[in-house]
């Protein structure tokens, strides 16, 4: 459950920024950018100031210094490793990241991964949590764990299988390859790639088309999109009618009549 935050916090792992509907969290953990229990701290105290904000729609993730997020923070691996049961610590650690993975993809706003360079281990788990992931040409993304011995445990198996299917995932996952921005494209693993010196311009006009749709009808999109197929049809039903209620939706419908006449 969130935590009354009642002004920007500060943080150590990340810097959190907000431009009218659009909030974006900038991973600076480390020369990677790793995942590890400080930062995932960091990331739910963020969330809860982003959740008190009612203004706020959009939420995107980004990186820093040409790197989206390289995995799980190393350190922090090899101190599992030295613990006297590392299951018993690889399991924990595991469930943790598997928290804030699902906190983020359980969140009602949209939410926008900016992969700008390498996204690999946690760092892909991060952006499959997302809604929506739109990559640079400096980007690489990849699930290497079982090179390792390892598998990823952060919502890879299940949420990169229903993203791109089964056939993708599992050559992903047992090979550990890792995909350029085309392919991923091709592959549905991302949703757009942009190139060159404006590839950052060109995720933010996409962000903030993102931004600028009403909120509510995006909260109500995203209802209906979490629900199984009989659940989701009653929350269309609910959705559409309480948004037909409201002014905005009315100014832009009758707008849109007016202008089709």
């Amino acid at each position: 459950m969130a935590t009354n935050v009642t002004s920007p916090p500060t943080f150590s792992h990340l810097t959190l920024t907000e431009e009218g509907a659009w909030a974006r969290i900038r991973i600076e953990s480390g020369k990677a950018n790793q995942i590890g229990s400080a930062l995932m701290d960091e990331i739910h105290l963020a969330l809860d100031y982003v959740e008190q904000i009612p203004s706020v729609s959009v939420l995107s993730f980004a990186g820093r210094a040409g790197v989206f997020c390289a995995g799980a923070d190393l350190s922090e691996i090899q101190a599992i490793f030295a613990h006297g049961d590392p299951s018993l610590a690889m399991g924990r650690f595991a469930q943790r990241i598997q928290r804030t993975m699902d906190r983020i993809a359980a969140l009602p706003h949209v939410t926008i991964a900016e992969i700008d360079g390498p996204a690999m281990g946690g760092g892909l788990e991060l952006a499959l949590a997302c809604d929506f992931r739109l990559a640079s040409d400096r980007a690489r993304l990849g699930l290497p764990e079982t090179s390792l011995g390892l598998i990823p445990a952060a919502g890879g198996t299940f949420r990169l299988r229903e993203l791109v299917g089964l056939s993708v995932a599992r050559r992903m996952i047992l090979t550990g390859m890792i995909v350029k921005p085309g392919d991923a494209l091709s592959l549905g693993l991302v949703d757009r790639v942009v190139e060159g010196d404006r590839a950052n311009a060109h995720m933010t006009s996409f962000i903030e088309g993102l931004a600028a749709r009403p909120q509510s009808a995006l909260r109500a999109a995203k209802r209906c999109l979490g629900k199984d197929d009989r659940s989701a049809a009653q929350a269309e039903i609910d959705g559409i009618s309480q948004l037909a209620g409201e002014g905005e939706t009315q100014r832009l419908v009758e707008g849109f009549l007016n202008g089709a006449r």
